[in-house]
C-alpha cells in the first residue's frame, strides 16, 4: 500500500478495510485462486486468521441515508465546510539548523606508509598506531576544488534538493562555505604523520559531507492545514456506506444503537435529525447520541433544522490541524439552521466522543477543536447571503459529560445556558 491516493493519506498503511463500497479497495485486496483444490483455500484461509489478517467472524453493517433526509433542501442544496492539508512554506528559513551548522567532525586518517608482516612472525605486534598528529580547520578554509568534489559525491546534496530545503540557498560554494550554512563545520583530523596530503584531505571532507548528507536526506516536507474552510455539497458528502468490522461484543461497534444496552439503547429510525437510518458506533459514541437526543427539545425553539451526520470512515470528510497537518475525522458533524432576513444562518460544530483510554493521546485532536471557532474562517460564498459559522466542541465523554454541557449550551443554547 505505497500508494497515496487521497489528501492527507499515509503512505504504507492501509486505508480501505472498513470501506466496502470504495473504488480502490481492490488495490489491497488479494484474490487468490486454486483450480479443484479447495483445501489449499481451506488452509490459507485459516493461516491468515491465525496471523490476525483475516477476522474470525467480520460483520458487515450499513449505514443508509434517510429518504426523509435526502429530500431536505439542505441535502440537495447545503453545504459543509473543511479545511485543506499544504505544505508549509519553507521561504523564511535562511539557514541551516544550529546543531548541523556548528558541527564538529572528529575523523583518523590510517597511516599512507603500508608496512608488511611474515606469516610466521607470532611476536609482532600487528596493531596499527595511533595517530600522534591533529589539524582543525573549518570546512570554508578547505580548496573549493577539493569541497566541490567532495560534495558531488553524494545525491542528497546536489543543489536542487539543497535548494528544495534551504529556498534562500543561491549556490553551492555559499552552502559550502557560508556561515549560515556548514561553512563553519569543523574538521579534526588525527594523523600519523604531520602533512596532510590532498587525497586525505579529500577523504576527510567525504567523512563529513556523509553525516551532512544523512541531515538533509531526514529533513521531511512539513504540513500544516488551512485556516480558510472551503465548501462542499452535502450530498458529495453525504452517501450510503457499508462497513465491516472484524468483531461485535456488547454494546460498541457493530451493535444497533437499537439493540444495545439500555442505558444507551435508542431508536432512530423515525428520528429526522439523525441522518442515517441506524448508529452502529462505539459505546462512547452511542452514549454521546443518546445525550444529544435529550437536548433536542431545546435546539428546536433555537433552530427551524437540525442534522446530526455520524462521519468517520463513511463521509470521507476530515479536517487537518492547523499546526501538524495530520488528518483528523471528527465522529459527529452537527448542522444547526434558522433563518434570518437574508436567508439563514448555519452553524458547523465538530464533535468527537472519546473512551477515557484515548483522552490524552488524543488530546491534540481536542486542542484543535479549540481553536476552529476563533481561526477558523468559512470561504465566503459568491452570491449566497447566506451566514456560515463553524465550531469545535471538547471532548464528549461520559465520565466528564458535565464540561461538554456547559460548552455545548452556552454555545449553541446561550440564552438557556
Amino acid at each position: 500500500c505505497p500508494y497515496v491516493a487521497e489528501n492527507g493519506q499515509e503512505r504504507f498503511k492501509r486505508k480501505y478495510d472498513h470501506d466496502l463500497n470504495h473504488e480502490n479497495r481492490m488495490l489491497e485486496t488479494l484474490l487468490y485462486h486454486s483450480k479443484q483444490d479447495s483445501r489449499y483455500i481451506t488452509e490459507l484461509r485459516a493461516a491468515l486468521r491465525e496471523t490476525g489478517l483475516l477476522p474470525e467472524s467480520p460483520v458487515e453493517v450499513e449505514y443508509k441515508v434517510k429518504d426523509s433526509f435526502k429530500n431536505t433542501a439542505f441535502f440537495k442544496y447545503g453545504l459543509v465546510f473543511a479545511n485543506k492539508r499544504v505544505e508549509k512554506s519553507r521561504e523564511d528559513v535562511t539557514q541551516m539548523e544550529n546543531r548541523i551548522r556548528m558541527q564538529e567532525h572528529s575523523i583518523n586518517l590510517s597511516s599512507s606508509k603500508g608496512r608488511i608482516y611474515s606469516l610466521f612472525d607470532e611476536h609482532v605486534e600487528k596493531d596499527e598506531p595511533k595517530p600522534s598528529f591533529s589539524r582543525r580547520l573549518l570546512l570554508k578554509e578547505v580548496p573549493l576544488n577539493i569541497l566541490f568534489g567532495a560534495i558531488d559525491s553524494f545525491e542528497m546534496l546536489k543543489f536542487d534538493l539543497l535548494k528544495s530545503r534551504y529556498p534562500n540557498l543561491k549556490s553551492k560554494t555559499e552552502f559550502l562555505t557560508s556561515s549560515d550554512y556548514v561553512g563553519d563545520n569543523v574538521l579534526l583530523i588525527n594523523t600519523l604523520e604531520q602533512h596532510v596530503s590532498g587525497a586525505e584531505l579529500f577523504e576527510a571532507v567525504k567523512t563529513a559531507m556523509a553525516k551532512i548528507a544523512d541531515y538533509v536526506g531526514r529533513i521531511t516536507q512539513e504540513y500544516e492545514g488551512t485556516k480558510e474552510f472551503t465548501p462542499s455539497p452535502v450530498r458529495s458528502v453525504v452517501k450510503d456506506k457499508k462497513r465491516l468490522f472484524n468483531a461485535i461484543s456488547d454494546s460498541g461497534e457493530g451493535v444497533s444503537q437499537s439493540q444495545a444496552s439500555p442505558e444507551l439503547a435508542l431508536n432512530i429510525q423515525n428520528e429526522d435529525w439523525f441522518v442515517y437510518e441506524d448508529n452502529f458506533g462505539t459505546s462512547e459514541e452511542k452514549a454521546f447520541v443518546k445525550y444529544f437526543h435529550s437536548l433536542i427539545p431545546e435546539l428546536r425553539e433555537a433552530y427551524d433544522e437540525i442534522y446530526l451526520i455520524r462521519n468517520e470512515r463513511l463521509t470521507e470528510f476530515a479536517i487537518y490541524d492547523f499546526g501538524t497537518g495530520e488528518r483528523f475525522e471528527p465522529d459527529y458533524l452537527l448542522f444547526l439552521r434558522r433563518e434570518n432576513a437574508s436567508g439563514y444562518e448555519q452553524e458547523q460544530i465538530y464533535i468527537e466522543p472519546k473512551g477515557d483510554h484515548l483522552l490524552e493521546y488524543d488530546r491534540w485532536k481536542e486542542e484543535f477543536l479549540l481553536r476552529i471557532e476563533a481561526e477558523g474562517i468559512p470561504r465566503k460564498i459568491y452570491a449566497d447571503n447566506h451566514d456560515y459559522k463553524i465550531i469545535g466542541l471538547p471532548f464528549y465523554n461520559r465520565g466528564h459529560q458535565s464540561e461538554f454541557s456547559e460548552a455545548i449550551r452556552s454555545k449553541l443554547l446561550p440564552n438557556q445556558a
